[in-house]
């Protein structure tokens, strides 16, 4: 028989204490943690959210989490029975995949959906908080500040984590707050990366062997051929040099849409730039006896020399193309509102309304055949677009049928 001395059996006492006392430290604990869940899910319900499922408590809270979850479920179906039209529209928030979310005029957030919880990563319940002390993300607290100052909608593109996510603030109609609205637009963003990627790397490869079809074919041309196969040529010539310059001007919008910033400006007359660039036009102007003048100054603006030189001479060759003989192409620079204007002007066929919205996006045509009959890509106003936005610059237009057209570009002058 093995006899314990009086020092191992009080150690052994003090060990079995010390255990039960971390024991019920451990249960108290996780008590602790269980009611902290279930008070967060009670808040969440007080908001509306009565689809929530209290989690399973242990021990003595059990019965507690059963009553609470019997509760929700009587006061859904009260809420079903008497406003069945309030029931879709929340069930339409929760369940959307869209993340919404609703400030107060006092800038306390009233309201936050399950997506909006799920796409931003939060550090504490946002209900019911200030709006500045509890967002997780700078470009949303602009957008819902922007809109509830201006009450107009604004937008704001950002990245969270390996999300790009688009950021709406939309002023409420009533005046009481602003809605927030959070778009995951992760996988178009991506889409419209490999485009960008597929569609350069086809032109890239293609140009090498479009500048030798031109070669060649310019070479033929020179030489003395029978009328039969230079009928031949001249349409072989003209499509080749379209296509050269189609390539052309895929490769640089593919470089603009791939930029990470904008471009580097720097403060630079425009008056003589432009001068420069409408004087290597006159031979074609006059060719046509159209009369090709450039108007006035705008002094200083900071832009960048080659974006600047491309965007306005992809607008005077527009001009040039559709002008009729015998018209008027000016090109006009002024000062308005601290911003140096460019406007190119002429008194051509016109462009219907219908027209105007799409006007500058890639490849699209107010009259296709006749846009391929003058040469074109279908891609020149979309660059000046691209490269107005390199350059921190605005493009607009305006235009009626039997009228002529202006196009307008507004550069910073600081």
């Amino acid at each position: 028989m093995i006899v314990l001395s009086s020092t191992v059996v009080a150690w052994i006492v003090a060990v079995l204490a010390l255990s039960m006392a971390l024991a019920q430290v451990l249960a108290r604990r996780r008590e602790a943690d269980a009611l902290a869940r279930m008070v967060r899910v009670l808040e969440r319900m007080s908001g509306g959210d009565t689809h929530l499922v209290t989690p399973e408590l242990p021990g003595r809270l059990l019965p507690l989490a059963k009553a609470v979850n019997l509760l929700a479920d009587r006061f859904r179906k009260n809420q079903v029975n008497d406003h069945p039209e309030r029931v879709f529209d929340q069930a339409l928030v929760r369940e959307t995949p869209n993340g919404l979310m609703v400030v107060d005029g006092r800038g306390v957030i009233r309201v936050v959906n399950r997506a909006a919880r799920d796409l931003l990563p939060w550090t504490a319940e946002p209900v019911g908080q200030r709006s500045v002390d509890v967002l997780p993300l700078t470009p949303l607290a602009d957008v819902l500040r922007e809109a509830a100052d201006t009450r107009e909608p604004a937008e704001r593109a950002a990245r969270v984590g390996t999300r790009d996510l688009l950021l709406r603030g939309i002023p409420l109609a009533d005046g009481s707050g602003t809605l927030g609205v959070i778009l995951d637009i992760t996988s178009v963003v991506s889409a419209e990366r490999v485009r960008r990627e597929f569609v350069a790397t086809v032109s890239h490869e293609l140009r090498t062997p479009v500048t030798s079809i031109v070669g060649y074919a310019e070479s033929l041309a020179d030489e003395e051929i029978p009328p039969s196969a230079r009928s031949l040529l001249t349409p072989l010539v003209r499509n080749a040099l379209r296509l050269s310059r189609l390539c052309e001007d895929v490769l640089a919008l593919s470089r603009l849409e791939a930029r990470s910033a904008n471009l580097p400006l720097e403060p630079l007359e425009l008056l003589p730039l432009t001068d420069e660039l409408v004087d290597g036009f006159q031979d074609r102007a006059a060719g046509r006896d159209i009369t090709l003048t450039v108007e006035g100054d705008c002094g200083v603006a900071q832009v960048n020399a080659d974006a600047y030189l491309a965007a306005v001479q992809n607008l005077v060759d527009n001009a040039l193309k559709y002008t009729p003989t015998g018209g008027h192409v000016t090109v006009r620079l002024s000062r308005q509102d601290e911003r140096a204007v460019v406007s190119v002007v002429d008194d051509g066929p016109g462009i219907d309304p219908i027209h105007h919205a799409r006007l500058f996006e890639r490849f699209y045509r107010v009259d296709p055949g006749r846009s391929r009959d003058a040469g074109g890509t279908g891609l020149g106003l979309a660059l000046v677009k691209h490269y107005c936005q390199a350059m921190g610059a605005e493009v607009s237009m305006t235009s009626s049928v039997g009228t002529g057209s202006t196009f307008i570009l507004s550069f910073p002058v600081e």
